[in-house]
């Protein structure tokens, strides 16, 4: 269990106990029932009191990727400003708790985790969990310990009820556990829906946005949200560069993607509703009996179970059918029987056995049952960091590999030879949940990867109204690059992707290409190929990342040597892997 020692920032509410002498806090000014200025409030604006809060403390966005702790005052007070915490922040934090750390990540666990059971009625307006019995609204009991379970009957009534009252126990650890949990289980995709706090004594609800039902928690994570990307909206956005010409592979995924829905549907196996919806070919929640994918005018689809944006018919395919978007544009456009996939194709490859050169591996062909052999050298295989139990993959396995040559095969045809570790990889696979990637709207100008770890990606747009970082995130809780991430390493590493603006200016470059860290242009110092980046204690972690990797794929990106150093310190040597040898060196601006 961790300590408070472990954290580089603390968060504290009035309230709330100090923090251990050394840890860096941040003070929150607010206590139930006051504004800003201490004025008593009624219980509707706490929410605007804790956002107030939140915005005078000084955080940044920056301060998403420090090892934060929540130190939380007693009694379940402390949910509210957790919540815009939270938005503002975009992820879970720890929270300090009755004396003990809490973790909490574990909320915010893979889509799909959580299998909802049917319907319970045709339509849940209002349910309450926890606090006095009621007779008069669905009400489900909540166990008073932490390690209580719920039945799959209570279970459905919080995962469907459009509008939850939860009453929370009266202790800080108690809350914030039942916090965590009634969030995964609300949980839609990667859309959470946080619950109203309540006493269990409100009347009875008159609408679906009724004011009196207690404090609304995701009312307030959501305009905590977006103020934090008012912030970001306020930042220098990528400069524009020339137009380049679209490649064949990324014309064709556009061209797919245009392809009428309706008769793409029913080969998924969706069924037609009433109006636009139709059933989900994919239902990884247990909805594939209700019509939740909506086909929208532009030809582009929702299910609200699995999405919060409107997606591509490419994504839909490739989602569906367990394909790459590159095998996806081959199911809408290709003829029956299509020939193998050429060089510099994304493909999903399942692993049958070894042979002397790398393991055999099939690649299903989209348009047909005849599968295509590919050949996966051991030397990818160990370039990959931090595989998944520490176990790299084996005969049963499925990997996603980019087509980077051939090679003879045994019965005299070629067989096409695979890459985990490519740049292009992560590319081909972005394509697919970015359609201004595939369109050319928004260009990568360079790609730094460390298989299976890190990878990050530098985008500038073609048009000057384009926000190129921010068209490639998505809006909301789209967030594609970690579904990208996560379509890409298939639980077998933990690789994430990270989105940075491009800039010709060398210095904001490398401040751009050290996020998640927060580095001012006026502290990087570049000196030839040699670049001294000063950053505050709170930032240097981040800045380097686990063995220097951070730093190594900023100077892979830039061209430069890197080193990071504390304020007020000297520099050292220049940051390394564990090893003392940097990763595979990543593709940089004008490399092909």
């Amino acid at each position: 269990m961790p300590c408070l020692e472990d954290y580089l920032l603390a968060v504290r509410v009035t309230g709330a106990p100090p923090a251990p002498p050394g840890l860096e806090t941040v003070s929150l000014s607010w206590r139930p029932g006051t504004d800003r200025r201490g004025q008593p409030v009624d219980a509707v604006r706490d929410a605007v009191a804790a956002l107030d809060a939140v915005a005078d403390s000084g955080l940044t966005t920056a301060d998403s990727y420090t090892r934060i702790v929540f130190l939380a005052p007693p009694g379940p007070t402390g949910l509210v400003p957790y919540a815009a915490l939270h938005g503002f922040l975009n992820r879970w934090i720890d929270v300090h708790a009755d004396g003990a750390v809490l973790e909490m990540p574990g909320a915010g666990g893979p889509a799909g985790e959580f299998v909802a059971p049917r319907r319970p009625e045709p339509h849940l307006m209002w349910a309450q969990l926890g606090g006095p019995r009621r007779t008069d609204l669905p009400w489900v009991f909540y166990p008073e310990d932490c390690d209580g379970e719920l039945d799959p009957r209570a279970m459905g009534v919080v995962h469907r009820a459009a509008r939850l009252r939860m009453v929370p126990p009266g202790s800080a650890t108690a809350a914030f556990a039942m916090l965590a949990e009634v969030a995964r289980l609300r949980r839609r995709g990667d859309a959470l829906r946080f619950p109203y706090v309540s006493t269990g004594l409100e009347p009875l609800p008159v609408s679906k946005t009724d004011p009196h039902q207690g404090i609304d928690l995701e009312a307030i994570r959501r305009a905590a949200a977006e103020y934090r990307r008012m912030l970001r909206n306020a930042l220098p956005r990528a400069e524009p560069v020339p137009a380049q010409p679209v490649g064949p592979l990324n014309q064709r995924i556009t061209e797919a993607n245009t392809v009428d829905a309706r008769e793409v549907l029913p080969r998924l196996g969706s069924r037609p509703g009433d109006g636009s919806g139709w059933s989900c070919p994919r239902a990884p929640l247990g909805h594939s009996e209700d019509w939740t994918l909506r086909l929208h005018p532009d030809n582009r689809l929702r299910c609200h179970y699995c999405e919060a944006e409107k997606i591509t018919l490419v994504r839909l395919v490739a989602e569906t059918l367990d394909l790459t978007p590159d095998q996806a544009a081959a199911f809408l456009l290709d003829p029956p029987g299509a020939a193998a996939p050429p060089r510099g194709t994304a493909v999903v490859a399942h692993i049958v056995g070894r042979g002397p050169a790398g393991y055999r591996c099939l690649i299903p062909n989209p348009t047909g049952p005849r599968q295509s052999a590919g050949v996966l050298p051991f030397a990818e295989v160990g370039r990959i960091r931090n595989w998944a139990g520490g176990r790299p993959p084996t005969v049963g396995d499925t990997v996603v590999a980019l087509v980077v040559g051939s090679v003879p095969g045994p019965g005299g045809g070629a067989t096409a030879r695979l890459s985990l570790t490519d740049g292009e990889l992560v590319e081909r696979v972005l394509a697919g949940f970015v359609p201004s990637l595939a369109s050319g709207q928004v260009v990568v100008q360079g790609v730094a990867r460390c298989a299976g770890a890190q990878t990050k990606v530098a985008v500038a747009p073609a048009d000057l109204g384009i926000d190129a970082r921010g068209t490639c995130v998505g809006k909301g809780g789209a967030n594609r690059p970690r579904r990208a991430a996560r379509f890409l390493t298939r639980g077998l590493t933990s690789e994430r992707i990270e989105i940075i603006n491009y800039a010709s200016d060398p210095a904001t470059y490398l401040a751009n290409a050290l996020a998640p860290a927060k580095v001012e242009v006026s502290d990087v110092r570049i000196e030839g190929r040699q670049a001294r980046v000063t950053v505050p204690r709170s930032q240097c972690n981040t800045a380097i990342g686990r063995g220097g990797l951070n730093a190594q794929l900023a100077g892979q990106l830039t061209g430069l040597r890197v080193y990071v150093v504390e304020a007020g310190t000297t520099p050292a040597t220049p940051t390394r892997g564990p090893d003392g040898v940097p990763p595979p060196a990543g593709r940089a601006p004008g490399q092909r």
